[in-house]
C-alpha cells in the first residue's frame, strides 16, 4: 500500500492492538503505564505522511515485533536499518521477508495493510527494544535532503569509499561521476580513486587493462595507489604460479615479462605488509636486476605475516641461497647513497639507528616524502625533536625542508612548538588529536593512512582501550562530527580486515562504530 488514509490506518492500529494482542492501544495513546513508550513508533504511522514504523505484539509466547512498510522501497530501507541496529545480534532477522499466517488476526491486519511488505523480528524482548529505540533515536535527527543540494566533496568520497566497504560497485561509480560532473577531482585523481575501486572489488584484469596504465606507471603515485597495481598484477599475472607449487616458474615469469612491464612500481614498499606485495618484493629480490639478499633477508624478517604466505616466501627465498654481506662503513653515508639510488626502504632502515644529526633528520625528510607511511613519518618528525634549537633552525632554511615540515604539521598557528609535532600511531591517538584539534587538516589523511598501518594489537595491549575509545568517539562526535563521518570507511575497513574479527572484547567497539555507521546512513550527513 503506497498511499494510506488516516482513516486506513487507524484501522489497522485498532486490528494490530486488537484481539491476539496484550498491548493496548488507548493506554498507548493517553501515554498510560510502561506501555505509553511504545507511542513513538505508532505515531510514525499517524503523521501526515506515514513512515515505516516497528511494532509490537505481546502474546502468551512472548513479544514479537513486525517491521511495517508501506511499499516495496521502505521495505528495503529498513530491512537494512533493522540489519545494522538489530540483525542476528539482537534477533533471528537474517534479512528475510516475513511469512506471515494469515489465521492469526494480528498477521492478517499486517499482511492487509502492507501487502506483505514486512519483517517479523523474534528474540530478547530487552534487547530487540534497546537496538529499536537506538534506531529511532537517530532515526528523529533525520535532515530532508533537496536533491539540487551538491554534496561536498568530503562526504562524496565517504560515501565512495563506504561503497566499497559494502562492494556496492553501482553506488561507488555514482560518486565518482559525481565527483567528475561537479569538477571535484582532476583527472589524476579521479584516476587514483578508480584504481581502488576496482582493487577492493578485485577486478584484477579489469583494473590491469585501464587505457590510462602507462601514465599512471610513470607518475607519483600515492602508496595506497601503487600497492593496489601491487596486488593486481601479482594476483593476474603470478598467483597461478603460487597456486600450482611453482615458484621458480613465478621467478622466469617475474624476470621476462613482470619487471621489464611494471618495474615502476618497484621503487618503494614502504613498509607494505601485504601478502602480494611482500612476494613481489621477494621475487625482486631474488630476480631483479641484480640480486639483493639485504631485501630477502628483510623480508624473511617481517613478523606475523600469515603461515601459508611465509612458506611461499621461503620457497621463493631459497632460490638465492647466498648469504648477505655484513654491513660495513658509516650508516648515514650509506644510507644517502642508498637514497641517491632510489632505495628509501632500505635507506630509511640504516638511518632509524643512526646517531642524531640534520643530516640525518634531512635524510629522514626525503625518505617519508617517497615512502608515504604514517610510520616514517613519525619517525622523521621524532628525530626532528632531538635535534637542537638552532640545527632545527639551520636545516629550516632549506625552503623543501621547511616546505615538507609545515605538511606535516597541518593547519597549525605559527606559534606551534615544534616539538610538539607528532603523527598518531594508532585509533586512540588520532581520536585524542582530533579531539584536541577538531580543525586538524591532516585528520582524514591520517585516517586513511591508519586503517592501511595501525595493528590492532596496539589496541588490545592498552588498558581501557575499548572504554576510552567509546568514550573518545562520543567526545569527537560532538566536536568534529562531519570529520568523524567522513573517516568512518577507514574505522570500518580497519577493524572488518582484522584476521581475528569479530573479536569478543571489541563488541561494544563495535556497537559504538555500528551506531555512528547508522547515523551517517539516516542523516545522510
Amino acid at each position: 500500500m503506497n498511499d494510506c488514509s488516516p482513516t486506513q490506518v487507524r484501522h489497522f492500529l485498532e486490528q494490530f492492538f486488537g484481539t491476539g494482542n496484550k498491548f493496548d492501544l488507548n493506554q498507548i495513546e493517553q501515554d498510560e503505564g510502561k506501555q505509553a513508550k511504545i507511542r513513538p513508533w505508532v505515531e510514525l504511522l499517524t503523521r501526515d505522511e506515514p513512515q515505516p514504523t516497528v511494532l509490537p505484539c505481546w502474546r502468551e509466547a512472548g513479544v514479537d515485533w513486525y517491521a511495517i512498510a508501506l511499499s516495496e522501497r521502505q521495505l528495503r530501507r529498513l530491512s537494512e536499518e533493522l540489519m545494522a541496529f538489530v540483525g542476528s545480534t539482537y534477533s533471528t532477522f537474517r534479512g528475510q521477508r516475513a511469512q506471515l499466517n494469515l489465521q492469526d488476526p494480528v498477521e492478517a491486519a499486517v499482511y492487509e495493510f502492507t501487502n506483505g511488505a514486512t519483517i517479523k523480528l523474534c528474540g530478547s524482548v530487552k534487547d530487540i527494544w534497546e537496538a529499536l529505540e537506538r534506531m529511532r533515536r537517530i532515526g528523529e535527527r533525520r535532515v530532508k535532503r533537496v536533491a539540487d543540494v551538491k554534496r561536498p566533496t568530503g562526504r562524496v568520497l565517504r560515501d565512495f569509499y563506504m561503497a566499497l566497504q559494502a562492494g556496492d560497485r553501482v553506488a561507488a561509480e555514482n560518486s565518482l561521476q559525481n565527483l567528475l560532473d561537479q569538477h571535484r577531482l582532476d583527472a589524476l585523481n579521479l584516476l587514483f580513486l578508480r584504481v581502488q575501486l576496482l582493487a577492493e572489488l578485485e577486478q584484477w584484469k579489469e583494473l590491469l587493462n585501464l587505457p590510462e596504465l602507462g601514465n599512471l606507471l610513470q607518475v607519483r603515485r600515492p602508496f595506497a595507489v601503487t600497492q593496489a597495481l601491487l596486488k593486481a598484477v601479482y594476483r593476474h599475472d603470478l598467483q597461478h604460479f603460487e597456486d600450482n607449487n611453482a615458484p621458480k616458474s613465478a621467478l622466469a615469469y617475474f624476470k621476462e615479462v613482470v619487471f621489464p612491464r611494471y618495474n615502476n612500481l618497484f621503487t618503494v614498499r614502504a613498509g607494505s605488509k601485504a601478502p602480494e606485495v611482500l612476494k613481489l618484493f621477494m621475487l625482486l629480490a631474488v630476480g631483479g636486476e641484480q640480486s639483493k639478499p639485504a631485501l630477502r633477508d628483510e623480508l624473511l624478517a617481517i613478523e606475523d605475516v600469515e603461515e601459508t604466505h611465509y612458506r611461499y616466501l621461503q620457497r621463493l627465498a631459497a632460490l638465492l641461497p647466498d648469504t648477505t654481506p655484513p654491513s660495513t662503513g658509516d650508516p648515514l653515508q650509506q644510507a644517502e647513497q642508498l637514497a641517491k639510488n632510489g632505495d628509501f626502504d632500505r635507506a630509511f632502515s640504516l638511518l632509524c639507528d643512526a646517531p642524531s644529526s640534520k643530516e640525518k633528520v634531512r635524510l629522514l625528510f626525503q625518505c617519508a616524502y617517497e615512502l608515504q607511511t604514517l610510520a616514517v613519518e613519525n619517525t622523521a618528525l621524532q628525530a626532528f625533536d632531538k635535534l637542537t634549537a638552532d640545527e632545527q633552525t639551520a636545516l629550516l632554511k632549506v625552503r623543501w625542508n621547511q616546505t615538507f615540515l609545515t605538511q606535516l604539521q597541518g593547519s597549525q598557528d605559527k606559534t606551534t612548538d615544534l616539538t610538539t609535532l607528532s603523527v598518531p600511531t594508532n585509533w586512540l591517538e588520532w581520536l585524542s588529536q582530533l579531539d584536541k584539534d577538531p580543525n586538524w587538516e591532516r585528520s582524514l589523511h591520517t585516517a586513511r593512512q591508519g586503517a592501511e598501518e595501525w595493528d590492532v594489537s596496539s589496541l588490545l595491549m592498552q588498558p581501557q582501550a575499548v572504554v576510552k575509545f567509546k568514550e573518545l568517539l562520543y567526545t569527537v562526535g560532538s566536536k568534529a562530527e562531519s570529520i568523524l563521518h567522513n573517516a568512518l570507511p577507514y574505522l570500518l575497513k580497519f577493524f572488518q580486515e582484522d584476521e581475528q574479527f569479530p573479536r569478543h572484547e571489541f563488541l561494544t567497539l563495535y556497537q559504538s562504530l555500528l551506531t555512528q555507521v547508522a547515523g551517517y546512513q539516516l542523516l545522510g550527513a
